[in-house]
């Protein structure tokens, strides 16, 4: 279906996961807790402040494609931990941590009822950076499952979003679940997501409009174009089912 609105025409939207439709900075804590208290340390949260740093550091340059994601998944815990001298190996951190992050799915008040909406006018897609049998797992527990034609990861892709790369292989999969000629239909695509850095700057390479979601109302400090901005749920159905 073919959905216009002023000069919006879309029939299909792509949606990040992280901080758009789960809580992912909830999920994290509780998951990053649980591993502080399996080593010994106590959960502080300046101690989660600090691996936010360390880990979006570490995520930055895979984005830029400067660190492959094993990388990334084994580093941020050796660099973690080796500051406080605790003699912890990156692997069973990783193990530990990913097992209670895919336990997780906290949802973002009014994100299954805004899915389920959407679905009913558009056909979603999720595009997300991270570990596939974990985003796999979140989105079942979560309940958004059914509203998703298709689920594409990084980590399948073997490119992370925002390289074009990424998206070709979305196109790609597109294809091979039936859509006709998806990569030349870009124009009718729409990509959600709270991130300049990989959703923004993703849908700029890929040439597809975005939708920064933007509750926290930041300021755009990284150069990259946004075709619309909304900071609630609520503004993003105004624009696409009113």
């Amino acid at each position: 279906m073919m959905r216009e609105n002023g000069n919006l025409r879309y029939t299909t939207l792509l949606f990040d996961v992280d901080n758009t439709l789960l809580n992912f900075d909830a999920s994290e804590e509780e998951a990053f807790k649980s591993l502080l208290l399996h080593f010994g340390m106590e959960p502080k949260d300046s101690l989660l402040q600090e691996y936010h740093q360390i880990n979006r550091s570490c995520w930055e340059l895979f984005e830029e494609g400067k660190m492959e994601k094993e990388e990334v998944l084994l580093r941020r815990f050796e660099i973690f931990f080796s500051r406080h001298n605790c003699q912890a190996d990156g692997k069973e951190a990783e193990a530990f941590y990913r097992e209670r992050l895919g336990d997780s799915a906290i949802l973002i008040p009014g994100a299954l009822e805004l899915c389920r909406d959407l679905s009913r006018k558009y056909d979603l897609y999720v595009v997300t950076n991270g570990v596939a049998d974990t985003q796999y797992r979140r989105l079942k527990s979560s309940g958004l499952d059914p509203y998703f034609k298709g689920l594409f990861v990084s980590e399948e892709a073997k490119s992370p979003k925002p390289q074009k790369e990424f998206f070709e292989y979305c196109f790609e999969q597109m294809r091979l679940l039936g859509v006709e000629r998806p990569k030349e239909r870009r124009r009718e695509m729409l990509l959600i997501g709270d991130s300049l850095t990989s959703d923004m700057r993703g849908g700029e390479n890929a040439g597809v409009d975005t939708c920064w979601y933007n509750p926290k109302k930041l300021s755009n400090d990284k150069d990259v174009s946004v075709t619309m901005e909304v900071s609630s749920y609520e503004e993003i159905r105004e624009i696409l089912l009113f």
